[in-house]
């Protein structure tokens, strides 16, 4: 939106609808030497995923959030979940009926948790889901409504067997593809990071989400229905 030299990108979430790309992309206005320094969520959009453009810069609470995910709710409109770094790393979020126009609403009830990040939401087996990367694995949360959330557990906070799943789960999202959830996650070690993937399974006897990161994830990703039916881009 701007001119500004040594600008950053992070994090940049991606959903379709109608036969067009939404992203909204963490901008930071330079690189610096500390966190004091405003970072903001940015809208675009893209017919191809190629070329974009700039739509808006969404007015959340504070000049300081980064790490938005997306979920369309079953009445039509959308829900965003950032990370606001002015107000200690709190989950807050917003609504929107278009994605273009985001009315914010503060932090999410439910998430008294202090120090989170990447907030990843979705719908599976009859209730909603959210992760969070708390620094010490991935913090999970489930709710009936998408808008009221209870701590139900933490899941890889301990390290794999693999010889590159050997450290804390970090910045998760996932993928559902035939009724299968598969979190896709990364490790960091020293320098080095590698991207994991675990498929999750159901624990309806204690209303959880498990993770074995340890057990192959077969994968075979389908498209979903809707885009199925979809011509090529124009």
């Amino acid at each position: 939106p701007d001119a500004v030299t040594n600008k950053t990108y992070w994090a940049p979430v991606v959903v379709e609808h109608n036969g067009l790309f939404h992203m909204y992309l963490v901008y930071v206005p330079g690189i610096f030497d500390s966190w004091s320094h405003p970072r903001y969520i940015l809208h675009l959009t893209s017919k191809d995923l190629i070329n974009w453009q700039y739509e808006s810069t969404l007015p959340l609470s504070h000049p300081k959030v980064i790490d938005a995910g997306v979920l369309h709710l079953p009445d039509g409109n959308w829900r965003l979940w950032y990370k606001d770094e002015a107000t200690g790393s709190s989950c807050n979020y917003a609504d929107s009926a278009d994605l273009y126009h985001w009315t914010d609403h503060g932090r999410v009830p439910g998430l008294s948790d202090r120090g989170g990040e990447a907030p990843v939401a979705f719908h599976w087996r009859g209730h909603y889901w959210l992760f969070r990367d708390i620094g010490r694995g991935l913090a999970l949360y489930r709710s009936d409504d998408a808008l009221d959330w209870a701590r139900v557990g933490t899941l890889l906070a301990d390290q794999g067997t693999g010889p590159d799943d050997t450290g804390v789960g970090h910045h998760s999202d996932v993928i559902i593809s035939n009724d299968r959830a598969y979190m896709f996650y990364f490790v960091g070690r020293g320098r080095l990071s590698s991207i994991q993937v675990v498929e999750l399974k159901y624990d309806a006897t204690n209303n959880v989400l498990t993770a074995d990161r340890n057990s192959p994830a077969m994968i075979n990703l389908q498209p979903p229905k809707d885009l199925e039916t979809q011509s090529k881009f124009n």
